[in-house]
């Protein structure tokens, strides 16, 4: 009868135990941040935009730099005419103010559209961390933080679903 009266108070308390810990039991995810970004729609269609601008930009610039090899061929040809050679420095002092210009304008626009992306993906990660109850929702990129997870905590390819639903949406 003795084991009885100090078994119960311990088998009590171990379900006691059992139960709390079952019902404080985070919910913690990852989501790779790399697969996001490259996968969100928005980014998809900001990069296609920004790859039509730069191939424009880059006919224009191929155009001077054919007409600069025009001079510069016809230059070779006849070293002794010095206004061949003034429309020749002018131009390619252009092209090279062209290029710098451009360079500017596209590494600007690059660093515009990933603002705006990591803007947008950051508040849908936060709608998406809220709708799956989450507690915890850590970023990883593909180097990895995460050592150890179970299949069940990467939640990146729900991510991607989610944040593509939201900006569809719109």
């Amino acid at each position: 009868m003795r084991i009885f009266n100090w078994l119960i108070p311990v088998v009590i308390s171990l379900l006691a135990a059992i139960l709390i810990w079952h019902f404080n039991l985070r919910t913690i995810g990852y989501v790779n941040l790399e697969q996001v970004f490259n996968s969100f729609q928005m980014k998809i269609e900001l990069q296609d935009t920004f790859d039509k601008t730069m191939m424009r930009e880059r006919k224009v610039l191929d155009s001077l730099n054919f007409e600069v090899a025009k001079y510069q061929a016809a230059w070779d040809e006849n070293r002794t005419n010095a206004v061949l050679y003034e429309n020749l420095s002018q131009l390619l002092e252009s092209a090279g103010q062209r290029e710098t210009i451009q360079q500017a304008r596209m590494e600007q626009m690059k660093l515009e559209f990933d603002s705006q992306i990591q803007k947008q993906l950051a508040q849908y990660l936060n709608e998406f961390g809220q709708s799956v109850e989450a507690d915890i929702l850590f970023g990883i990129m593909d180097d990895g933080t995460v050592l150890y997870s179970s299949t069940g905590a990467d939640m990146t390819s729900d991510a991607i679903q989610f944040i593509n639903d939201r900006y569809l949406d719109k």
